[in-house]
C-alpha cells in the first residue's frame, strides 16, 4: 500500500501542474489591450486593459516610444495614458492573477492627417457659364480620394481633383472633402475651404442695321447700327463682304458707316460689343445689300415732228420731241424764256408772225440727278 502512495501523490502533482499551465494559457488568451492603433506624434492617447481581469488583478504597463503620464503599476491599474514621440510604438501589459503578458503595436504617423484647399477659375460668372474648381491636397498619400460638395451635399460622380460645372446659381457654396490613402492617417479626412459663387443673370441686347439705298455709283451713303437692350459702353466693327472695315473708312460716329466705296451687291453688317457683363456679346447684326446704279453718259437732243421741218409758216404749229439716253426730267424754253408747265417729253407751239418763233431750247437731266446736266437748242426759221 505505502509503495503505491508516492506514485499516487506524484500523479496528483503532475495533474495540478498541467492544470495550472492550462489556466495560465487561458488567462493570457483572455487579457487584451484596447485603444487606438493609428496615432500621431505629439498627441495624447489612452489605452485600457480588456478581457478576463478582476479587481485583484495586478497590472504593470510599459510604453516604448512614448511618454507615460499616469501610474504604470497597480491593483489594478486599468488604463495607460501615453503621448507618442517616436515613429516606433509598443505597449506592454504584464498582469498577475491571472498571469499574462500582452502587447500592442500602434502605427505612428508624424505628419498628421491630410489637408486640402480649393480655388476657382472665377468666383463671379454669368448664368450658364462653366467654372472649374481645383483641389490641392497635402499629406493625403499617393492617391487621395476627393468628394466635391455643393451647399454641403455630395455631388454625384464629382470625385476627381477638379470639378467643372455650369449649373451653379447665385450664392451657392462649393467645397471638397479629401480622404487620405495612407494606411494609418489621423484623421483620415479633411474638408477644404468654402467658395461662395456670384452668378449674374443674362442680359439680351439687339442690333439692327439699315442703309440709304439705292444710290448712284460714287455717291456717298450712310449705314446705321441701332442697338437696344444694353446701357454699357458699346464698340462697333463694321464688316464689308466678310472683311473688317478699317477705321479710316468709318465716320466719327462709330455706329454709322459712311462711305463712297460701295459697289452694287456689296454686303455690309456690324459686330457690336458691350462692356456690360453677361450679355450676348459680341453680337452680329443683320446684313444690308448695297443697291448701286452705275453712272452712264447722259445725252439729250430735240427732234421735230415727223413730216415737218424747221421752217414753218405763220400760224402753223410744230411739235418738238426730247430724245434722251435715260429717263429724264424736262423743261422747255421758247426764245430763251422757260415755258411754264412745259415739262413733258414733247412741246408743241404756234408762230403767229414771222419773227415770233426764233428757237426752242430743252433742258433735260436724268431722273436721279438734282440739276440739269444737258441742254439742247433747236432753231426755227420762218417761211417767206
Amino acid at each position: 500500500m505505502w509503495s503505491i502512495k508516492p506514485y499516487y501523490m506524484h500523479f496528483r502533482s503532475l495533474f495540478f501542474a498541467i492544470g495550472l499551465l492550462t489556466f495560465q494559457q487561458s488567462a493570457w488568451s483572455q487579457i487584451s489591450i484596447t485603444g487606438p492603433t493609428c496615432v500621431t506624434t505629439g498627441v495624447q492617447y489612452t489605452y485600457r486593459i480588456g478581457g478576463n481581469w478582476t479587481p485583484d488583478t495586478h497590472t504593470t504597463w510599459n510604453a516604448l516610444g512614448g511618454v507615460i503620464s499616469c501610474p504604470t503599476s497597480g491593483t489594478p491599474q486599468t488604463s495607460l495614458t501615453v503621448t507618442w514621440n517616436s515613429t516606433s510604438a509598443e505597449i506592454e501589459l504584464v498582469t498577475t492573477n491571472p498571469s499574462a503578458t500582452v502587447y500592442l503595436f500602434p502605427t505612428v504617423t508624424s505628419a498628421g492627417g491630410p489637408s486640402v484647399s480649393i480655388s476657382a477659375s472665377s468666383t463671379s460668372i454669368c448664368a450658364g457659364s462653366a467654372v472649374t474648381f481645383t483641389a490641392s491636397a497635402a499629406n493625403g498619400g499617393s492617391s487621395p480620394g476627393y468628394q466635391w460638395q455643393v451647399n454641403g451635399a455630395n455631388v454625384s460622380g464629382a470625385t476627381g481633383s477638379t470639378y467643372t460645372t455650369s449649373s451653379l446659381t447665385n450664392g451657392q457654396t462649393v467645397n471638397c472633402v479629401v480622404t487620405s490613402s495612407l494606411a494609418c492617417s489621423v484623421p483620415a479626412t479633411a474638408t477644404s475651404n468654402t467658395i461662395t459663387m456670384t452668378v449674374n443673370p443674362l442680359g439680351t441686347m439687339s442690333v439692327d442695321v439699315f442703309g440709304e439705298f439705292p444710290i448712284c455709283q460714287g455717291n456717298g451713303t450712310a449705314i446705321h447700327a441701332v442697338v437696344s437692350g444694353s446701357s454699357g459702353t458699346l464698340t462697333y466693327q463694321w464688316v464689308k463682304n466678310g472683311v473688317n472695315v478699317t477705321s479710316d473708312e468709318q465716320s466719327i460716329d462709330p455706329s454709322v458707316y459712311e462711305t463712297k466705296l460701295l459697289n452694287n451687291g456689296d454686303v455690309v453688317w456690324c459686330v457690336v460689343k458691350t462692356s456690360q457683363a453677361c450679355y450676348n456679346s459680341p453680337l452680329t447684326s443683320n446684313s444690308v445689300t448695297a443697291v448701286v446704279s452705275t453712272t452712264l453718259p447722259f445725252t439729250a437732243s430735240i427732234a421735230v415732228e415727223e413730216g415737218m421741218s424747221t421752217t414753218i409758216c405763220q400760224n402753223a404749229s410744230v411739235t418738238f420731241s426730247a430724245v434722251t439716253s435715260q429717263a429724264a426730267t424736262y423743261q422747255w424754253s421758247q426764245n430763251g424764256v422757260q415755258v411754264p408747265g412745259a415739262t413733258g417729253a414733247t412741246y408743241t407751239t404756234t408762230a403767229s408772225s414771222l419773227g415770233q418763233l426764233l428757237g426752242v431750247t430743252l433742258l433735260a437731266w436724268p431722273a436721279e440727278a438734282v440739276r440739269p446736266i444737258r441742254t439742247r437748242r433747236h432753231r426755227v426759221r420762218g417761211c417767206h
